[in-house]
């Protein structure tokens, strides 16, 4: 009986869970320029609370896409290529910040790039560096072969162009979700295609467990009762 009472719980809380996971997304979905709070809020919250994915931000600096590191191999509607991280330089307080631009095929040639210059402000998602997986081969840095994103590693290669830039780099980075014409690269990440919400699944999972431990507790009931 505990057990079944447990797992009854446990299935609740996924509703729970399930109700909260479609508020946020509610809210990721708000692309009102008010719902994204300015970088530097993030930057003085960070010793309260260490993990920002999925922060909506406002940041404003300049790019130097002299720096842009790429990752491969990514795809794109089944295309090989890779995703573009560029250095951002916040302004005023000269952090460096590592935008995920979007994605771009193999072949460039001919490629239509949007590549702003000048200070300019950008609207985005934060994200914690993922660890590399059991089949993701290491970053050859001296061929420029980036296979996960690692910051560090990535702060020693920028700061060689850019001394200024050292014991600057944020432990954090953002997805770029500026719109740009069909014709122009890179192409944006899909966010939402990140976000998982499988929270309903878990909660009939637990549910049905529960319901088959009731009927197999009932049966064993009734048949000790007839022996």
């Amino acid at each position: 009986m505990v057990m079944i009472i447990t797992m009854f719980i446990l299935g609740m809380w996924q509703l729970q869970r399930l109700e909260w996971k479609q508020q946020h997304i509610h809210q990721l979905l708000n692309m009102d320029p008010k719902s994204f709070t300015p970088i530097e809020e993030v930057i003085l919250s960070m010793k309260r609370s260490p993990d920002v994915s999925f922060n909506k931000v406002r940041v404003k600096g300049e790019f130097d896409h002299n720096l842009s590191i790429e990752l491969i191999p990514r795809t794109y509607h089944g295309q090989s290529g890779a995703h573009v991280y560029t250095p951002f330089i916040l302004s005023p307080s000269g952090h460096m910040l590592m935008i995920n631009r979007g994605w771009v095929p193999d072949v460039k040639e001919g490629l239509k790039y949007d590549n702003p210059r000048g200070e300019i402000e950008l609207l985005g998602y934060l994200q914690q560096p993922m660890l590399p997986g059991w089949f993701t081969p290491d970053n050859v840095v001296h061929q420029k072969a980036w296979y996960y994103l690692d910051l560090n590693a990535m702060e020693d290669e920028i700061i060689k162009e850019r001394p200024d830039l050292a014991g600057k780099v944020l432990p954090f980075y953002m997805i770029d979700i500026e719109k740009r014409p069909r014709d122009e690269y890179p192409k944006p990440i899909d966010v939402m295609a990140m976000v998982k919400n499988n929270h309903f699944g878990y909660a009939l999972t637990w549910f049905f467990l529960a319901i088959a431990l009731g009927v197999m507790y009932i049966f064993y009931i009734r048949k000790n009762r007839l022996i």
